[in-house]
Formats: structure tokens, sequence, C-alpha cells
């Protein structure tokens, strides 16, 4: 028998759901190499209704083959005092849940707590402690860093300070620590927390697994999960593709847009067509901005199932990652999802990111435009559109080795040497 590993996720409600993300292939990676995974997620759904257990504090599901505990949890909408009600409370439970879950099914070798909110992590650190096993931190959202980042809260709040306190005693408990950003080391290190500096954490139980994708999942969604579409289907056309939201955040469909006035009748541009695939609350406008300034090549295609994307990008000749101007990317390294997708499509990437923890630099998979502006993409698109052969070739290669670099089979190969040593 291998090893018993809980894996415990506020937000796995979705993985669950849609039979992919994070966890759940990182779970079907560990059952192929004989571990026996269980996923602990919330029956609460981000700003959807979630899942009714009734008087039930858990429920048992089997998605894909993977097993999940879902646990009760209070539904919330928007990011107020619910949603924070909803953290806590699912932190709590998780720790009653764990208690009479193992009482039936035995307890477990290795816990993984994830931080998509850092109680996850505390309530794995304590039941680890209790079933005197192994407890491994994954620290997927620098907290509260990134709040400070957003201008959500000050730096000086209290709050803020309290949320500092909390990191620390996690990064200080956890057996091991693993950053979903390559950069989780450059973070210890600058609050002064590594042992160089006299802080608590051993630097050495600190590693980097970033996000990926099913290599096997998205084959077969490429070939099954087709749709026609004039724009998607014309071979005359240079076809750029965004996919994502469309909110206040997203200030590169801004500049994309902008780049597009540019190439609007640019014979250097002519083919290019812009395809933009999702929604958001900004989306109105961007639409109203394009036929003010009468766009003809760029295109709203609205929300697509997510099953739909591999066959979208694989009609694709560039990709447009989405960044903002955000210091946490530029200094710690990004682990966005749709970017291991765009990898996988094997089609080259413009990002905004910059830094020396820049995949696509680094990866040398596209290019990395510093201070995107909307001119400084439209050459950045030419660039690419007017590789030779000969580029064309060296670019394909560094995406086929980045495509299994960032494929869930590698990734859950690094995790299970965290688990054995």
């Amino acid at each position: 028998m291998g090893k018993d590993i809980w894996i415990c996720n506020h937000h796995a409600t979705n993985t669950m759901l849609l039979k992919s993300g994070r966890h759940h292939w990182l779970a079907k990676e560990l059952r192929k190499n004989g571990y026996n995974p269980t996923i602990f997620t919330a029956s609460s759904k981000h700003y959807n209704e979630g899942i009714d257990l009734g008087n039930k504090l858990y429920m048992e599901n089997e998605s894909d083959g993977n097993r999940y505990v879902v646990v009760k949890t209070n539904n919330y909408n928007g990011n107020g005092f619910q949603r924070v009600k909803s953290m806590l409370v699912f932190a709590t439970n998780l720790v009653r849940t764990g208690k009479k879950y193992a009482k039936i099914n035995g307890t477990p070798d290795v816990i993984i707590g994830s931080s998509v909110h850092p109680f996850t992590c505390v309530a794995a650190i304590k039941l680890a402690r209790r079933f005197k096993c192994k407890c491994i931190c994954e620290i997927r959202d620098l907290w509260p860093e990134s709040i400070i980042a957003y201008k959500v809260s000050s730096p000086n709040s209290l709050g803020v300070k309290a949320l500092y306190k909390l990191e620390k005693w996690i990064y200080t408990n956890a057996d091991r620590l693993i950053f979903t950003m390559e950069g989780g080391k450059d973070y210890i290190i600058k609050q002064g927390w590594d042992k160089e500096d006299g802080g608590p954490v051993d630097l050495k139980k600190v590693f980097y697994v970033n996000n990926g994708v099913d290599l096997e999942s998205y084959v077969e969604y490429k070939k099954t999960n087709t749709f026609e579409d004039e724009d998607l289907d014309d071979k005359e056309a240079y076809k750029i593709i965004y996919t994502g939201s469309l909110g206040d955040s997203d200030k590169s469909i801004w500049n994309l847009i902008e780049a597009a006035d540019l190439m609007n009748n640019d014979p250097d541009f002519e083919k290019c067509r812009i395809l933009i695939y999702g929604k958001g609350d900004q989306e109105q406008k961007m639409k109203d901005l394009c036929k003010e300034r009468e766009l003809n090549n760029i295109s709203f295609k609205g929300l697509v199932n997510r099953k739909f994307i591999p066959y979208v990008l694989s009609k694709c000749d560039l990709n447009i990652l989405n960044c903002d101007d955000c210091s946490i990317i530029e200094k710690y390294g990004g682990s966005q999802n749709k970017l291991s997708e765009y990898i996988a499509s094997g089609h080259p990437i413009i990002t905004g990111e910059s830094g020396k923890y820049c995949i696509v630099a680094n990866y040398k998979i596209g290019m990395s435009v510093e201070d995107i502006t909307p001119k400084r993409l439209c050459e950045a698109i030419k660039e690419l559109k007017d590789m030779s052969s000969e580029q064309k070739e060296e670019m394909k290669k560094a995406l086929d080795y980045a495509t299994n670099e960032f494929s869930w089979k590698t990734l859950a190969g690094k995790v299970i040497d965290i688990i054995e040593n």
C-alpha cells in the first residue's frame, strides 16, 4: 500500500466538478505512482451557489477516479465579511472533519495544505501535529503581500500585520514549503525570515513547483471538443489570441485594443486578427471602444467552456498573456494557469512580465516586453510574425521542452521527491 496523502484546498470544488486543475491532476499522477490521495475541499463555490450538505459536516465524492471530501462551509458573494467567514469556517471544519475521517479511514502519512488563503495551512499543520505526520504547505498566493500590492489594504494596518505574523508562523512550522512562484526563497529573505538573517525558516525546506497542464487531457480535449468559427478557421489570417477575464485589473486588454487601433489599416498587419475569449465587467466598454474606432481586426468571442480552450489555442499563431504592472509578478515570478495552456499550444507568447523569473523569457518561448505599451506590443507582434523559418523551428523546440517541463507528469515527480525526501 502506498502512502496516504491528504490535500487540503478550499477552492478545489470546481476542480472536482470540472475534473481538472492543479490538485486534481496532482492526485491523478500520485495514484499512478501508487499513492492514495484524498482531496479536502469546501462546499462553497467561488461566486456561485455551493453544494448543500444539509446537516452533514462532510460528504465523500468521487471525480474521475480521485477521492474528494467536501467540507461544510458557508456560501458567499464578493470579497466582504462572508468570504472571510467562509475561510475561517472551512479551516475550523477541516480540522473537525479530519479527526472524524481519520477514525474511519486511517491517519495520513503526509498532509498538503494549499494557501489559496493561509487558514487552510494553519488547519493542515494542526492536523499533522495531531496525527504525528509531515505537513507540506503550498504557497500559491503571498498573503498579505498581494493585498498590499493590489492596494486593498495599507501595510501598516493591524490586519496586515497580523497576517504577516501568521504567514511567518506557517513558514516556520511547515515541514516543507512549496511555492508556485520561483522566487519564494527571495520573498522569505526579503522578509528577513531565513536562518542566515537570524530568522526561523530553513531555506533548505523551500521548493518550487509551478502550475502546469495535464497533457493527456489537453490532447484529448483538443481532438474531441471542436467547433466551427470562421475567424479561427481562416487559414490566411495571422491569429493573435487572448483568453481570460475582461475586468478592471486586466490592463493588458486595453493595451491590446490600442495596439489593434495602431495595426488597423497598416499594411504590415494586414492579415492580423485579434481574437479575445472571455468575459468580465469591462467587456461592453471594450466592445464599445472598438466599435467607436471602427476596428475590424479585433473580435470578442465571449466565454467558452474550458474544454474548448485547447482547440482554440491550437488554431492560433500567437498568444497574449495578460499581466498587469504588479511588482509581485515582477519580483517573484508568475504561476498563471493559462500560461501552461499557452505553452502546451506550441505557439509563441507575448507577455508584459519581466524580471529574472519570467518564464517566457527564460524558456525563450516568445517575447517579454518590459514597460509594455501599445506601440511596443505592435513591435513585438511584428517581430514574432516575421520570424524566419529557422527562428520558428528554434522556438518550436523551446516550446516542446517547456511543455514537458510544465506537464503534470513532470511536476508531480517533483512533489513526489519532496514527499519522499
